[in-house]
């Protein structure tokens, strides 16, 4: 859905765009004007992903016109096998995620945006309207910065063996992996096609027999990943989904979209 196509059609559907304004605001808000829809480009939106906006505007609260901004994000049904709940990439995780108390009970390590709202659509497709976090998330990172990120995942990850039992979602894909590779395997192609050009490469056939080791063991090595202990995990933690913020209390934490 481009940019004006949206516009017009939250000009028919305002209440909802009010009801997450006030959302925003923690207060009730009646009138809002002055707003904006644009586009958020990304460089690898996953494939299940119709759209991501950004809203803003203002809004009249006591009398003061106050600036306000939000992210809409469009999820929609992309192939038949991401409707089975257990695939790793099921197309509707991600609203049922913000539609249940798991976010609002993570350990304190990372922060999510708020949820203002899940919406699903007579398109089949599903609206996400969330908080924006405002950061800038194109600037490199220091090591350091990248130590202090593993180590918040790692703690986060942690909490489920030590402190927290994996909630009993029947979404949540209990062999993320194994549903990978298995999908995976669909799109890739022969590589004994491709063997005969690149078999004079140097160090070449070590890489060769590494490949075809670890494809004639797969199973064996998923079975003996199964058996250790399970924790909950994002899975998709590119930096892109990823911001570090200092808190009211000058805490560092990691901000996880």
């Amino acid at each position: 859905m481009d940019q004006t196509s949206l516009y017009n059609r939250l000009c028919m559907e305002i209440e909802t765009l009010k009801h997450c304004v006030s959302k925003n605001f923690n207060k009730n808000v009646n009138h809002i004007k002055k707003w904006t829809v644009d586009s958020i480009t990304s460089k690898s939106l996953n494939f299940t992903t119709a759209g991501v906006y950004r809203i803003h505007g203002f809004a009249n609260i006591l009398e003061k016109e106050i600036p306000w901004s939000l992210v809409l994000k469009i999820i929609q049904p992309e192939h038949v096998e991401k409707n089975n709940p257990q695939h790793h990439n099921y197309w509707k995780r991600e609203a049922l995620v913000n539609q249940s108390d798991i976010l609002t009970n993570l350990p304190s390590v990372i922060n999510t945006p708020k949820c203002y709202k899940v919406e699903d659509q007579l398109d089949g497709s599903v609206w996400i309207w969330m908080e924006e976090i405002k950061e800038n998330n194109d600037r490199l990172w220091s090591e350091s910065e990248y130590a202090f990120v593993a180590r918040q995942l790692g703690i986060f990850n942690g909490t489920y063996i030590m402190d927290q039992t994996i909630p009993e979602k029947s979404w949540i894909c209990r062999h993320w992996l194994s549903s990978w590779i298995k999908s995976s395997k669909q799109y890739s192609c022969d590589a004994t096609i491709y063997y005969p050009q690149i078999h004079l490469s140097k160090n070449f056939e070590d890489i060769w027999n590494s490949y075809m080791i670890l494809n004639e063991n797969i199973d064996k090595h998923l079975y003996t990943l199964s058996n250790l202990p399970r924790v909950l995990a994002h899975q998709d933690l590119s930096k892109q989904n990823m911001y570090i913020h200092t808190d009211s209390k000058s805490e560092k934490k990691a901000n996880v979209n």
